[in-house]
Order: structure tokens, then sequence, then C-alpha cells
């Protein structure tokens, strides 16, 4: 089995991760979205973006690291993807952490 690591997959790869998991086309779409902006820095000058706005909105006390997954369990984190989808996903997604020697 292949395995994707989330903080290098680009939105198109991570889409057919999802669709392949069981997700329509369409939501598939918006969970890649989701994913990267996760890994993608927000706001500039101290300004929190649209995203992170969005985490408020939903009531959480946390928002998109704004950074590389430290860990795949990072997926609970991410707003609005479905518990059933994320255990579906969990065994093919990975972190690959470059050796520095």
């Amino acid at each position: 089995m292949a395995r994707i690591d989330l903080n290098a997959a680009p939105k198109p790869l991570l889409a057919s991760l999802f669709i392949l998991s069981g997700a329509k086309p369409a939501d598939a779409d918006q969970y890649a979205d989701r994913v990267v902006a996760w890994r993608t820095a927000g706001g500039q000058n101290g300004q929190d973006d649209a995203e992170s706005a969005a985490y408020r909105q939903a009531g959480r006390n946390y928002k998109p690291r704004g950074g590389p997954f430290q860990d795949v369990a990072e997926l609970w984190l991410v707003l609005g993807l479905p518990p059933a989808l994320i255990e579906r996903i969990l065994p093919s997604a990975m972190i690959w952490f470059p050796c520095t020697s």
C-alpha cells in the first residue's frame, strides 16, 4: 500500500486520497483544501487569516498549525474532516522527516 506524506502531497493527490477513501469529489476537494490550509502559514503582520477565523467560528480553541504536520493524528484537528473518513485515511497517511546529518 502506498503512503502519502501529508506535508508534501499536492492538493490533487490529497483529493484523490479522499475520493478513494469514500468521499464525494466535491467534498474531497474541500477536505484537501483544509489539509493544505492546516500546513500553510496564515495571515501576515499578526493578523488572523480566514482559515483561523473559521476555526474560531466553529468553536475550536485552536487554529490551523500554519506549518507542517507533526503527526498524522493531527488530521483529527483539521476542521470539517469526517471522523469515519479520517479513520480510513490514517493507514495511508504519513509524515516524512528528512534526516539531518
